[in-house]
């Protein structure tokens, strides 16, 4: 799996599906969380898309996220400004 295919791909609720060291966990029918390692770096919910945090800054962190925000822009989904919630 690729890391946009955690936006993209259905996800079962429950379940979680993992693309190297990112992994998506699909919450309940609209939320899905996106970590990075023990880091929750976005969320997905009801078709909108929120970075939370940016992880360490590395070039693995900012190349996931645009990764994530490929998936974002495939599906359509509106993305949401930076919030730097936990």
């Amino acid at each position: 799996m690729k890391i946009q295919d955690l936006i993209t791909k259905e996800i079962k609720t429950g379940k979680t599906v993992k693309a190297s060291s990112w992994r998506a966990v699909q919450i309940d029918e609209t939320h899905r969380q996106i970590w990075h390692y023990s880091t929750l770096m976005a969320e997905l919910t009801n078709g909108e898309f929120c970075q939370v945090s940016k992880g360490w800054n590395s070039a693995s962190d900012k190349q996931g996220l645009r990764k994530l925000r490929n998936g974002v822009a495939q599906k359509g989904y509106l993305e949401l400004p930076f919030s730097s919630r936990y």
